[in-house]
């Protein structure tokens, strides 16, 4: 089969394939080798199935037939009957550069007959007059509205939270809880925030530099691993971990 050239900022940017099922249009680019050097092929579901789920075991002959079902519906595939056979044809395949060039393509096998050009013309004359392609999810709307409430209630004990339920009468607030936490997120302990933090103990101290030391230990092999590491970063990653292991061996074992 010939290479393809894949003009992707026409993939990207299309209203056909955006109109597709968010599903299926990934697919439209794994399908669309089957095509011989015209952008044609024939439109054997059972052939064309075997040929594309060869490394894809999950893609069954039903999943192939919605697929080039929901290609023809958006504009994207062309087909027609000759011979007693049923052919396709990739639509805009024939723009210059997508395929290999006039006189080169008869050095590739020929998949299907010619395409009808009349046939052709009126699937994407239809197709752009029905707008198929425009039922694409990325549309703009715009829309004006006018809503009126009344509600009762009770003015809030506190004005930053006003779903929190009011003070009773003689009722005394109850200071806000802290999360206290260490550079890894794990939580040391809750504080009131009226009083003070107490200095952690030395399971505390012994576990942190353990956590520390674990840190960087990883960041260090972290950094070497790559192909092409830096220097500075191995600097801080070392001096940063013999402070921690100098700090572990200060408190004992």
């Amino acid at each position: 089969m010939p290479s393809r050239v894949i003009d992707f900022e026409a993939l990207w940017l299309s209203d056909k394939l955006a109109a597709c099922d968010s599903s299926m249009r990934v697919e439209y680019l794994w399908c669309y080798g089957v095509a011989d050097a015209f952008g044609s092929f024939e439109l054997n579901l059972r052939a064309i199935h075997a040929r594309v789920s060869a490394i894809r075991p999950r893609l069954t002959l039903q999943r192939v037939e919605k697929l080039f079902a929901e290609f023809e519906l958006r504009g994207l595939l062309f087909t027609w009957q000759e011979n007693g056979k049923r052919w396709g044809h990739w639509v805009g395949s024939e723009r210059p550069g997508r395929l290999p060039r006039p006189s080169d393509r008869h050095k590739y096998k020929k998949l299907a007959p010619n395409v009808p050009k009349e046939g052709l013309a009126a699937y994407v004359s239809r197709c752009s007059r029905e707008g198929i392609a425009t039922n694409s999810p990325t549309g703009l709307g715009v829309g004006v509205g006018v809503g009126y409430g009344v509600g009762l209630g009770v003015r809030a004990s506190n004005p930053e939270n006003p779903f929190e339920a009011p003070l009773r009468e003689g009722e005394i607030p109850k200071p806000k809880k802290t999360r206290k936490v260490d550079r890894y997120g794990n939580t040391l302990l809750k504080q009131e925030d009226d009083e003070p933090l107490p200095p952690p103990t030395p399971a505390e101290l012994l576990q942190r530099a353990e956590s520390e030391i674990e840190f960087y230990s990883k960041m260090l092999q972290r950094e070497k691993m790559k192909l092409r590491p830096e220097p500075g970063m191995i600097r801080t990653c070392t001096a940063a971990l013999e402070r921690a292991q100098q700090k572990k061996a200060s408190l004992g074992p």
